[in-house]
């Protein structure tokens, strides 16, 4: 873009698939309890968008230094679940096969998360002693409660480094070398 600006971005994917079966069969139970066999089936997926980009400027202006910052962020994430049970087994051979189960129970889940945000920053820092700094950004997420999706947040900050001024190195301690108010 020209000197003193700054451009980044990150993009990630990231997958996840998942199959669980466990398998108890009536052989690895008590037979004194007249035991049947069950199974378990699962299956999960996951996926996940990331992307990212901020622009960064710093120029010096008078006797300061003018920074600035604004980025972006997005989210977007699924997850299915699938599970099934099979209860009741007589031959731990029919395992492997759920409709040989007396009882069966199965549940999915679907979810979904979405977040959005934009961000940005102005820092005015004059004679490296005086800051002032202000801050906002706007978050967007399907995990807010409906009708409240998106918040607004910003501040303000002045800071003073007393340090840097020449009266108070004079006045400083030789262990202490920093000093800020803000």
């Amino acid at each position: 873009l020209g000197r003193g600006f700054n451009i980044n971005g990150r993009l990630g994917y990231t997958t996840v698939n998942n199959s669980n079966d466990l398998f108890n069969p009536m052989a690895s139970r008590n037979p004194a309890d007249n035991p049947t066999g069950n199974v378990t089936l699962g299956t999960t997926e996951n996926e996940a968008v990331t992307a990212e980009a901020e622009i960064r400027y710093i120029t010096r202006l008078g006797k300061g230094r003018l920074s600035a910052f604004v980025g972006t962020s997005y989210q977007y994430a699924t997850s299915e679940m699938l599970r099934v049970v099979g209860d009741g087994f007589t031959n731990d051979e029919l395992l492997y096969s759920i409709t040989h189960a007396t009882k069966i129970v199965s549940a999915d889940a679907y979810g979904e998360f979405k977040y959005a945000a934009i961000q940005g920053n102005i820092e005015y820092n004059w004679d490296r002693k005086y800051v002032v700094n202000l801050n906002g950004r706007r978050d967007g997420s399907s995990r807010f409660a409906p009708g409240k999706q998106y918040g607004n947040f910003g501040s303000v900050g002045l800071a003073w480094i007393a340090s840097e001024e020449e009266w108070m190195k004079k006045l400083l301690p030789d262990w202490m070398s920093f000093v800020k108010l803000r």
